[in-house]
């Protein structure tokens, strides 16, 4: 039944991939030019009309004009639609020659986008005909001036969107804020759900989720002084220029991580878990209990509800049998975490690709899903790897494969809801599946979709094998939860892999 599903599943993705995507949601461009590219028209040339598909924020220069020599002839812009139309004029106008207008816009999702639009200007007519040489016909007009390369090396510097550092200190800052942002909430989704022991395994998995905090506070500020410098002119002193700013905070990228910034502050006071004793259970999950702590609190800045626990001699030798109760987790603060988690997890309808993406409401529930399950699916497995390390290190073997039977329902349903919801995104965003590709997007996504294909893998391995073999003690050895620690620790180190290959996703070309 389980591999029925999964092949249904497959099959489901497979078809949403493959299907085709109206063109009407058309990804940011532009859409058409007045006069447009090669065009001839007579002089004077007194304006050039841009009309994009989506509302366009202008990036560093904005909009140069060159002549045929190459040289920069002053513009002067306006948008009278808030960034659809933009309509450049030349100083004076252009009388004659060919001309090259080149342009670089952010669109709404903040990528940078540029592109060139070339127009030949022929002379005004005069008043008097010119003289007609023998024969009747007509004196050839004159070539364009300068209509050689050097305006096309003109319009290629100033269309290159290589950001250079700008854009791997964005994919650093997006890497950390995106993976802090999953394991905290995830994490504190496993410690208030699955987690099931000691006050030291609740004290492991708060632990765990005050280190995201400040991670996730560096990512985004790197997000925003990559973002300043890519509206500034892409020098590390335009980050203190205030216009840069301004500009960079007015975009939806801008909003983006002012929303991820506030969701990390709540997070600071909301990553912390409560250990409570599990009513009418005592067993030997808990069988390395902490050493002696004041009433009240627990290793890692954990309040326990129940008061403290000490060792005696079996304990402190590793075996079980501690009498402890066994405890699980509760949010402190279940208010502000809920409020964390909407906050970091709904900044990320704000930026990437998705957010020129449609049908919007499509798009909107399929974010969340996938950015949701993400987390339950990528938390979790980090916040089981630190307990399976954690319990190794202090010889406490009891309890693992509860725990981790406990979250394997949870897990798949994280899996099947991350990757339909994820197929559905991107059926938003190629057009066709030859962009699959073609395109440097495409190409990441593979990437991506096979280290996904990895993880899911390791995840039914030990979902539907290793953990099972245990539960029936079928596994030899003197210690037979090793191979589920290096599973899941593999699991883990995979779930890094695919969030750093989605953080250069977001930053791709389509």
């Amino acid at each position: 039944m389980q591999r029925r599903f999964v092949l249904a599943l497959l099959v489901a993705m497979l078809g949403l991939v493959m299907a085709p995507v109206s063109p009407a949601w058309a990804h940011f461009g532009l859409a058409e030019s007045t006069p447009a590219d090669g065009a001839k028209v007579p002089g004077p040339l007194t304006e050039i009309r841009l009309v994009f598909t989506k509302p366009g924020t202008l990036v560093g220069e904005g909009f140069e004009l060159f002549d045929g020599d190459g040289r920069a002839v002053p513009v002067t812009a306006e948008t009278p639609d808030g960034g659809i139309t933009w309509v450049v004029s030349p100083e004076g106008g252009v009388a004659s020659g060919t001309v090259g207008l080149a342009w670089t816009a952010a669109a709404p999702d903040g990528h940078p986008t540029s592109g060139t639009v070339t127009v030949t200007v022929t002379p005004a007519a005069v008043a008097s005909p010119s003289p007609t040489p023998a024969g009747g016909a007509s004196a050839p007009a004159p070539p364009a001036a300068g209509s050689g390369d050097a305006l096309a090396d003109a319009l290629t510097g100033a269309t290159s969107t290589d950001e250079g550092p700008v854009r791997w200190a964005g994919i650093v800052g997006r890497w950390l804020s995106f993976a802090a942002t999953l394991v905290a909430v995830g994490g504190l989704v496993f410690g208030a759900t699955t987690v099931t022991g000691s006050h030291h395994d609740v004290a492991v998995v708060a632990r765990w989720v005050q280190r995201c905090v400040p991670l996730l506070l560096v990512g985004v500020v790197m997000e925003l002084v990559a973002q300043v410098m890519r509206f500034g002119d892409g020098t590390t002193g335009s980050v203190l220029a205030m216009s840069s700013l301004v500009e960079a905070l007015d975009s939806s990228a801008g909003a983006a991580i002012v929303t991820r910034f506030a969701g990390g502050l709540v997070l600071l006071g909301a990553a912390s878990l409560t250990a409570v004793a599990v009513r009418g259970r005592h067993t030997a999950l808990a069988a390395v209990a902490p050493a002696p702590v004041a009433a009240g609190r627990v290793p890692g800045g954990v309040p326990s509800s129940t008061g403290s626990y000490g060792r005696d001699a079996s304990t402190r030798r590793g075996s079980v049998g501690g009498g402890a109760p066994v405890m699980r987790g509760r949010l402190s603060r279940p208010v502000m975490a809920a409020l964390a988690g909407i906050l970091l997890l709904g900044s990320f309808l704000l930026d990437g690709h998705t957010v020129t993406a449609g049908p919007r409401l499509l798009v909107i529930v399929s974010d969340v899903a996938h950015t949701a399950a993400a987390a339950v699916w990528v938390g979790g497995v980090v916040m089981l790897a630190a307990l399976l390390a954690s319990r190794a290190r202090r010889g406490a073997v009891s309890g693992v494969v509860e725990t981790a039977a406990r979250f394997s329902v949870p897990a798949a349903a994280a899996v099947a809801l991350a990757g339909v919801a994820g197929v559905g995104l991107a059926s938003t965003i190629v057009d066709s599946p030859g962009q699959l590709l073609s395109t440097q997007w495409g190409r990441v996504l593979l990437v991506k979709l096979a280290l996904v294909a990895a993880v899911a893998a390791v995840g039914l391995y030990n979902n539907n094998r290793l953990v099972p073999a245990l539960e029936g003690g079928s596994v030899a050895g003197p210690n037979p939860t090793r191979r589920l620690r290096r599973a899941v620790t593999v699991e883990a180190g995979l779930m890094v892999a695919v969030v750093l290959v989605t953080a250069i996703l977001v930053v791709s070309a389509t």
